[in-house]
């Protein structure tokens, strides 16, 4: 059952909204590399740092954990092309993949085991809340990665208004309506005047 909640979160009908692929769609390596918010993570970090941890649970479903701190938690962006963004895709989705694999390889009966060298608040986590924090840390960061794209699509926007284009079509009957947004910034919505 975890497997399969894990491959929802990756491929599709996730309950909680876009799977990590569903939110990956059409994003290119410039999208994934901007950082439309400032003192955030870009989308290719997160994705680099969602990889790491895919690897290291599976791993740890075998040996001992080991900390990721650093660059082993949020590896730096090595590339910036799309063929880069790519690997950098793919990665993500082996990483699960095998992880996949594993967690349908793990005796069931072993779950409720604690896992050697966590510590959550004085206590080791189990295998069952590790592989469950696993699917929630994803959802998380797939969150994340929307409202980056949220962001980037609004910045866009705004672009297009500066400029030449955008200013000639304000002068004709628009009124602008102002709307405040989650992240602490205004964003001009265009509405005809009838």
């Amino acid at each position: 059952m975890i497997a399969d909640e894990l491959d929802r979160m990756s491929h599709g009908g996730a309950w909680h909204g876009p799977a990590i692929d569903e939110a990956l769609d059409g994003v290119s390596a410039a999208d994934a590399g901007a950082r439309p918010i400032p003192g955030a993570h870009s989308i290719w970090e997160i994705v680099l740092h969602m990889t790491a941890w895919a690897g290291e649970v599976g791993r740890r479903l075998e040996q001992d954990a080991r900390p990721l701190t650093g660059e082993a938690d949020w590896p730096v962006v090595a590339g910036r092309t799309e063929s880069d963004w790519e690997d950098a895709r793919s990665g993500l989705s082996d990483a699960h993949r095998r992880l996949r694999v594993a967690i349908r390889e793990f005796p069931p009966g072993r779950l409720p085991e604690r896992v050697k060298g966590t510590d959550n608040n004085g206590s080791p986590d189990s295998f069952y809340v590790m592989l469950h924090g696993l699917a929630q840390h994803d959802a998380y960061h797939t969150g994340q990665i929307s409202l980056l794209k949220k962001a980037m699509a609004d910045s866009r926007w705004a672009h297009y208004l500066s400029s030449s284009v955008g200013h000639q079509r304000l002068h004709q009957p628009v009124a602008l309506l102002l709307t405040s947004r989650a992240i602490g910034r205004l964003r001009l919505v265009p509405r005809r005047i009838r």
